[in-house]
């Protein structure tokens, strides 16, 4: 019995050591983000993208423009950067380092403040009084704060200390979350009151994207990418950092669907996969960039880089 499963495994290792990455040839149109800063986070909602930018303690916000006519609206001025948006209902939140989660509702913003400084990650709201942020710094102590109501006025995050920093987190509506990071996958099914480690451990993942109940993709900061069809109970290799050449170091991951997803890293590296991930395409002509992060409206891809630039061309 040990011998056959060390024969899948070997079985396992050589499919990924043989997986071929097409060229993909794309024309594409350049656009740079206000002042050239990082690109973190990109999200779509109705005729327009928002972007949340900032290098670490550096100037940073949130700027918003029209799809059709790129002209940069700013919304929110900070001196540190945002690190992930979401759009909720009328409610658009922006999670930035420091001690407060932004939300700007009728045009007004205002904040969720808690005691300290941290390092936020990422964030997920499942309702106006419910929900996520995840931190960490470097490799060191990672933290989940949970939003607690105060009144009628949520106000307070309550954290959550684990022996691992947290890059990235993707919710579902009905409370359950999947946080991930240096080591591990974290899943809760009660809105983070409870968290279980899910496999695999040992990579240091960076990002996440959940499309629907039952499928989740991971990218790692080593070059491999994870599938679940069950929810996050168990996990498939689609690409491996040990087999893959060149090396790549994955920063943002986007599925739109069970079938169809882009991850993008260093060194200008973007694979699309129409399949699920059994076949990938690598887009030409992005030496140089470092993809933090992506979004699509239905027709386009966009992609947010490190050097300031958001990089849009035809799916």
């Amino acid at each position: 019995m040990a011998y056959n499963k060390f024969l899948l495994f070997l079985l396992g290792l050589s499919c990924l050591a043989c997986q071929k990455i097409a060229p993909l040839e794309r024309p594409m149109t350049q656009w740079q983000a206000p002042d050239q800063l990082p690109v973190n986070s990109l999200l779509l909602h109705g005729d327009s993208l928002y972007v949340g930018l900032g290098d670490l303690f550096d100037r940073g916000g949130v700027w918003a423009t029209a799809l059709d006519s790129p002209n940069w609206d700013s919304l929110l001025l900070l001196n540190h950067a945002v690190r992930d948006l979401q759009w909720l209902e009328d409610r658009l939140y922006a999670y930035p380092i420091g001690n407060t989660v932004y939300y700007r509702e009728g045009g007004i913003w205002s904040g969720l403040y808690m005691p300290g400084w941290e390092f936020f990650s990422a964030g997920h709201f499942f309702s106006d009084s419910a929900g996520l942020v995840v931190a960490g710094e470097n490799l060191g102590q990672g933290r989940i704060h949970r939003l607690r109501a105060n009144g009628e006025f949520p106000n307070l995050l309550q954290a959550d200390s684990f022996l691992h920093s947290f890059s990235d987190l993707a919710g579902r509506p009905n409370g359950q979350a999947l946080a991930v990071g240096y080591g591990l996958i974290l899943k809760t099914t009660d809105g983070g009151q409870n968290w279980s480690p899910m496999p695999p451990q040992g990579n240091y993942f960076r990002a996440i994207s959940w499309p629907d109940s039952l499928n989740a993709f991971v990218a790692g900061d080593y070059g491999s990418v994870y599938k679940t069809e069950d929810g996050g109970e168990s996990w498939q290799k689609l690409l491996s950092g040990q087999t893959m050449n060149p090396k790549y170091r994955w920063r943002s991951i986007l599925a739109l669907d069970q079938n169809r997803l882009a991850v993008g890293g260093k060194d200008g590296a973007l694979l699309l996969s129409y399949d699920g991930g059994e076949n990938w395409q690598k887009l030409q002509g992005l030496q140089g960039e470092e993809i933090l992060s992506l979004a699509h409206d239905g027709q386009f891809w966009y992609l947010g880089t490190a050097q300031g630039h958001i990089w849009r061309f035809s799916d």
